[in-house]
């Protein structure tokens, strides 16, 4: 697993994830990776799913899933067996 994220850009990422992972209402680990739990009503989606699309550019061996529910918003961080772990370790 190869991040190719330049250091340049690395602490305004980690910067971007800490404040997302601060909003998410629970964090849970599943058999395939990490679901990060948001409030409907105060989650800025496109926000949500353009850090995701950035993370997937640099990290391709996770899988970003946005869900949109009446009352929630979950998203989804899987990847192989391999990967697991450092799902987990990232954004759980």
């Amino acid at each position: 697993m190869v991040c190719t994220l330049d250091a340049d850009e690395m602490p305004g990422r980690v910067a971007d994830w800490r404040a997302t992972l601060g909003a998410a209402t629970a964090r849970e680990e599943t058999p395939a990776g990490v679901r990060l739990r948001f409030d409907r009503t105060t989650t800025d989606v496109a926000a949500l799913a353009g850090l995701a699309a950035a993370e997937n550019d640099c990290c391709r061996w996770a899988t970003f899933t946005i869900t949109i529910g009446p009352d929630e918003l979950t998203m989804d961080v899987t990847g192989s067996s391999t990967a697991r772990q450092s799902i987990v370790s990232m954004y759980a």
